[in-house]
């Protein structure tokens, strides 16, 4: 990064900067994006650039890194989609810690981001397993209403 900028005088794009974190995240080097995304300044957030950001923190070895990402460039106008609100849950699911599921159901809310059928069903065990249960109960009725699948075994066939 400091070399395109300095000895190349290119100024990295969001692309760039997006193709070569996806890169180290592709060859299971989460941390070594880690490492380069902090070099990386003055550049804007793109949807793509968010969700290989969150994406690669969750492999890193603190997954939970992924939701200081996030709330650090939730203070720009980028918009979480589906994809970065599913990588917060499986961050929360590879750490095994769930305190962070009501914040997650908030962005989700709150962005009014639509998830398809895993996500949902994982949103629901991350409540269940945070011990929300007024919102399990509200995310799970609005599932069935919806006709969603709840892969929930515990809860009977569909």
């Amino acid at each position: 990064y400091v070399d395109s900028k300095s000895r190349f005088e290119v100024i990295p794009t969001a692309d760039m900067i997006t193709n070569i974190i996806d890169g180290f995240r592709k060859n299971g080097r989460n941390d070594d994006g880690i490492r380069f995304l902090a070099t990386v300044s003055n550049l804007p957030v793109t949807s793509p650039l968010l969700s290989v950001i969150i994406h690669t923190a969750r492999g890193s070895s603190n997954p939970l890194s992924a939701f200081t990402f996030y709330k650090a460039l939730r203070q720009t106008d980028m918009k979480p989609d589906g994809r970065v609100i599913n990588s917060l849950l499986q961050a929360q699911e590879t750490a095994n810690d769930y305190s962070n599921s009501k914040f997650i159901l908030s962005e989700m809310m709150r962005h009014r981001v639509r998830l398809e059928t895993d996500p949902l069903n994982r949103m629901l065990i991350a409540l269940e397993r945070a011990g929300l249960h007024t919102e399990f109960g509200k995310l799970f009725v609005t599932m069935r209403r919806h006709g969603k699948t709840i892969y929930l075994e515990r809860f009977g066939p569909e």
